[in-house]
């Protein structure tokens, strides 16, 4: 299969890497490709950016919007169906199903961040 990134994906995805960064592929949209699939969104984990320097990137597609300050995920106006994150450890903390710590990593290693996101196929 041939796989058909949308030209907002890969503008961005270029301009993250002039800045500095390392943005892959992850989450549901792999796990499309592998299945044969066309991703309907996608996911982008951006390494070695800081937040600030993340947003000031994200902010030439559009007006970006933070979906939780602890979280590191970043929705822009401009990338319909894309989501941008930066690394993060979540540790559970409390007895509800919502009670993470999330610890964000930029410089986490490729292999680190991937350890830590479920691979599972449903």
């Amino acid at each position: 299969m041939s796989v058909r990134f949308p030209p907002a994906l890969v503008e961005v995805a270029k301009a993250l890497e002039e800045a500095g960064g390392d943005a892959y592929a992850v989450g549901g949209c792999v796990r499309a490709l592998f299945t044969g699939e066309q991703p309907k969104d996608w996911d982008l984990e951006v390494r070695l950016l800081t937040p600030e320097r993340l947003r000031e990137v994200l902010s030439g597609f559009g007006e970006v919007h933070l979906v939780g300050e602890s979280h590191g995920i970043y929705k822009v106006s401009g990338l319909p169906g894309v989501d941008v994150g930066i690394p993060r450890k979540d540790r559970k903390s409390g007895k509800c199903h919502g009670d993470f710590e999330h610890t964000l990593i930029p410089d986490m290693r490729m292999f680190d961040a991937a350890v830590l996101r479920d691979f599972t196929m449903n």
